[in-house]
């Protein structure tokens, strides 16, 4: 038995429960084995663990068993005590717990460790954290960022783009690189509570184009943003989607927030303008800028008005130059390979003794 611990909601948006359910899809998919804990021979129990019912309808709509706390999703150390019922309810112990919050502290972690080997979900890469096995997919981390005194981080680092979860989906998609722009994707992510997405419209929208717009389950403005593109018929609101890859494979050119839907872009092949929102998003925005992966307009959070005025200009400069657009796109397709969700899988199984 694996549990995951993650959570979703507003104002951190889907991220850190996408990245752990396409973990999940890659835990099942594998040749199913006999285990400590498994309700019958063969089968590979997955349990999801969220502070809130509003994360725990996420993972259950996605086919998962969620374990609700009704704790508060920013004070990891105060649901302790919960852990401790809850692990009297289930069938068997836990053979690993897999994390991913910005809320973890060492107190928390250390805690984890007494139910069971810890492996953390990191992206931040402010300390080196105690885990059993520390996992930053991004492709610019480095052994060097994990600097601590002895004893005091993770056992084991699994760092780089070897280990991007991405869904298989965005792989098998066919894509190819359009010498016309016709239509614009733009995502911000589950939460958006600013309505950047909104704001990101009105600086671009351009009667010659069409323009989808991805709101996550948590955007809070979808009815606000109805209204102003009402009388707007180039202009599609997509809530909730299912078939990302596919949704993508329609449009020449994103407009995307940083996270992990760079990656997606990236491994679909679909070029793409970024810029981050938060803090944590600004070291992958300003690499797939500098290496020529996408373009890069700024970070939001810091200086909005100057971010949407370059991300104006990168738009215009690669709807006018194809080739940029393709060089792009291959580049992002090289940075992918597609199974760094079975490689922390196999982290998992390994840390849980299978």
């Amino acid at each position: 038995m694996i549990l995951i611990r993650a959570d979703g909601g507003a104002k951190a948006g889907a991220g850190h429960l996408m990245r752990c359910l396409t973990v999940a899809d890659a835990l099942r998919r594998e040749p199913e084995r006999p285990s400590a804990g498994a309700g019958k021979a063969g089968e590979k129990e997955i349990l999801f663990v969220c502070a809130d019912g509003e994360s725990g309808d996420f993972v259950s709509a996605r086919g998962y068993r969620a374990l609700v706390l009704h704790t508060d999703s920013r004070d990891l150390e105060g649901e302790l005590p919960a852990w401790e019922g809850l692990l009297g309810e289930l069938p068997g112990a836990p053979g690993a717990i897999l994390a991913d919050s910005y809320f973890v502290t060492e107190g928390y972690l250390k805690a984890l460790g007494r139910f069971a080997p810890v492996a953390l979900l990191d992206d931040m890469a402010l300390k080196s954290w105690p885990a059993d096995a520390l996992i930053n997919y991004n492709v610019y981390a480095r052994k060097e960022m994990y600097v601590s005194g002895p004893g005091q981080g993770a056992r084991r680092l699994f760092l780089g783009g070897d280990y991007i979860p991405v869904r298989p989906r965005f792989l098998e998609q066919p894509y190819q690189v359009r010498d016309r722009v016709r239509e614009i994707l733009i995502t911000v992510g589950g939460g958006d509570p600013e309505n950047i997405t909104g704001r990101i419209l009105e600086s671009l929208w351009d009667p010659a184009y069409e323009y989808h717009l991805v709101l996550g389950r948590y955007h809070p403005g979808s009815q606000a943003l109805e209204r102003e593109i009402s009388g707007k018929g180039n202009v599609a609101l997509h809530r909730d989607v299912q078939d990302m890859a596919g949704l993508m494979a329609r449009c020449d050119l994103a407009v995307t927030a940083g996270g992990t839907t760079v990656y997606e872009l990236c491994a679909l092949g679909l070029p793409f303008v970024c810029f981050s929102c938060a803090p944590n998003q600004e070291a992958l925005t300003e690499y797939m800028g500098r290496e020529g992966v996408g373009g890069f307009a700024g970070a939001y959070h810091r200086q909005p008005r100057e971010t949407l005025s370059r991300m104006a200009g990168e738009v215009r400069a690669l709807v006018r130059d194809p080739d940029r657009r393709r060089a792009g796109s291959q580049r992002g397709k090289a940075l992918v390979d597609g199974r760094g969700a079975r490689r922390i899988a196999g982290i998992l199984r390994e840390l849980a003794g299978e």
